[in-house]
């Protein structure tokens, strides 16, 4: 009796479940989000999904801007503010030079984002004490972005794409999905700025991030929601706040 409950002791454990890999975390994003960030906590990828980020936005970026006009845009930006942009004006910003500088900074700009908004993440949690490494933050934030991205681009292409007149869209607030439609931008810039984050597509990119980071950080959700918050009210405010400066 005792050799055999010692060679049943003894027996290997089953076959442990392998890893999933990126491009079931890819569409994980979007249908089984708590899943793909355990998956993340075993094994952190993000270079796929941060590609796709830079990919997409990019993409979404060229065709709306291709439909809406350049200049044009950049004439609303700056009508926003109240002012008027002169001919000469208009000539620098349809230069390639120019146009160059904006797609160069769409592109550095995603990663940038990304890097900050784990950085910054990895210092809160660790002032709740969460064992949480910077590769699990970073992949969490770059799984979020993208499908964050990919909404808010598909959207954003559907409305110029079935606008009758895509130069008459407002640029600075494309989908429509905040309460910035709530007030003129150019007559209350810094409540437009304000309202504008109040904003479904960023709620729901919040709540992927607070997910994530109650997953990765092993702390509840509710911490990691308010870990998320708290960064975002801190960035909310200092936007606010620097439309007002400038306004």
């Amino acid at each position: 009796m005792e050799n055999l409950a010692e060679k049943t002791t003894q027996q290997p454990a089953g076959p442990t479940e392998q890893p999933k890999g990126s491009l079931w975390r890819l569409q994980g994003i979007f249908f089984q989000p708590k899943e793909t960030f355990q998956e993340i906590a075993r094994k952190p990828t993000w270079l796929i999904a941060l590609v796709l980020c830079i990919v997409i936005g990019m993409v979404g970026f060229i065709v709306i801007m291709d439909r809406i006009g350049f200049d044009n845009m950049m004439a609303k930006q700056v009508e926003a503010r109240g002012q008027e942009m002169t001919e000469q004006q208009r000539e620098m910003m349809s230069s390639p030079a120019v146009k160059g500088f904006t797609y160069g900074m769409v592109i550095i700009g995603t990663p940038v984002v990304v890097l900050l908004t784990a950085g910054l993440l990895l210092a809160l949690f660790w002032l709740t004490g969460a064992d949480v490494t910077f590769s699990r933050v970073f992949s969490v934030v770059a799984h979020s972005m993208l499908a964050f991205t990919l909404v808010s681009t598909v959207l954003g292409l559907v409305i110029v794409l079935v606008a009758a007149d895509p130069t008459e869209l407002d640029v600075q607030n494309l989908v429509a999905s905040n309460l910035g439609i709530l007030v003129s931008a150019k007559e209350s810039p810094a409540l437009f700025s304000l309202l504008s984050s109040i904003d479904a597509l960023t709620f729901y990119y919040l709540f992927l991030l607070s997910l994530g980071m109650s997953v990765v950080g092993r702390k509840s959700f509710g911490t990691g929601a308010a870990m998320v918050l708290i960064l975002w009210v801190v960035y909310v405010a200092l936007k606010t706040g620097w439309v007002s400066l400038m306004t």
